[in-house]
């Protein structure tokens, strides 16, 4: 059986990426499973690494806990979405694991959606992070 590849696009966010982690490590086997942890820089004046952010950090260390090969890769100066599909495309992921949060459709026409826009635009299936987190409600 060929393994499969899932991006994990996390955001600074340390609760969201180990709701993240926790969804991976629930849904998938680690024997089937490498995980990719991606992190986008949209500001990044002090030059960190994506090993720097706990966000990173917290969902790579649960994902490493629960025995999956974990990788970290890590883009800047592109909107999130876009670099969100760019990762998976350059690591040829079968899936992308995000997070959404509730946002009311006017907060989607102002602000925007990461989660919308990777949503409509990519041909990889999308599992997405409940809020509350996966099991507790």
């Amino acid at each position: 059986m060929t393994r499969k590849r899932v991006l994990v696009a996390v955001s600074e966010e340390e609760e969201r990426a180990g709701i993240q982690a926790e969804l991976v490590s629930d849904f998938f086997d680690p024997e089937n499973v490498e995980v990719v942890v991606h992190h986008n820089f949209t500001d990044n004046p002090e030059g960190a690494t994506v090993g720097q952010v706990a966000a990173v950090r917290r969902a790579e260390e649960r994902l490493d806990e629960e025995g999956f090969d974990v990788s970290l890769c890590e883009t800047s100066g592109k909107s999130s979405s876009t670099a969100i599909l760019d990762a998976a495309a350059d690591r040829d992921a079968d899936l992308i694991c995000i997070f959404a949060r509730r946002r009311s459709p006017t907060g989607k026409v102002l602000f925007g959606s990461v989660a919308q826009d990777v949503i409509l635009s990519s041909s990889r299936p999308i599992l997405i992070a409940p809020q509350a987190g996966f099991g507790n409600g």
